[in-house]
């Protein structure tokens, strides 16, 4: 993965990627930020993940409804408490490409929470994790038995920039 950063006037790194590889809006729209042959910004490094093994999705909002976490929406005042129905199917659609495109396993689609433990409640205590894993598992077995798909996906790999 390519690594874009620059220096300061006092040798200081600084990264010019952002965080996500993709963020989805709550209206269910794609939006690209980082390339997805890039190391994105999108985790504390854990025992087995980091930033430049992975791929950083996001979907907008606050799902977290433990009143005791600082910061929670629970009375849902930062907005819904959980995913949009489009947010979740545009996202599985994403992860099922990524998984056919870098042969990623469904075990290996993790909530941000999941890479290091305690540091993160992220996406929140209310976001359908198992929900999104079957959507995903579902969009995934669709298209790795159709041939249309498969004939879109060796075509979208010959692509010398990997953006959507």
């Amino acid at each position: 993965m390519e690594r874009k950063e620059r220096r300061t006037a006092s040798g200081r790194r600084y990264s010019l990627d952002p965080s996500y590889h993709c963020v989805i809006t709550g209206d269910a729209k794609y939006h690209n930020y980082c390339r997805w042959d890039s190391i994105g910004y999108h985790c504390k490094r854990g025992r087995k993940v980091s930033n430049g093994n992975s791929l950083g999705i996001a979907l907008v909002g606050n799902f977290e409804t433990d009143p005791k976490v600082r910061n929670n929406n629970a009375d849902g005042k930062y907005g819904p408490k959980t995913p949009t129905e489009g947010q979740l199917d545009m996202a599985a659609q994403v992860i099922a490409l990524w998984m056919l495109l870098y042969d990623i396993g469904l075990h290996n689609i993790l909530p941000h929470r999941d890479v290091l433990k305690g540091h993160t409640v992220c996406p929140g205590s209310n976001f359908p994790h198992d929900l999104l894993k079957r959507k995903v598992s579902t969009i995934y077995e669709q298209w790795a038995k159709s041939p249309a798909a498969q004939q879109e996906l060796a075509e979208f790999k010959k692509k010398e920039f990997i953006y959507v």
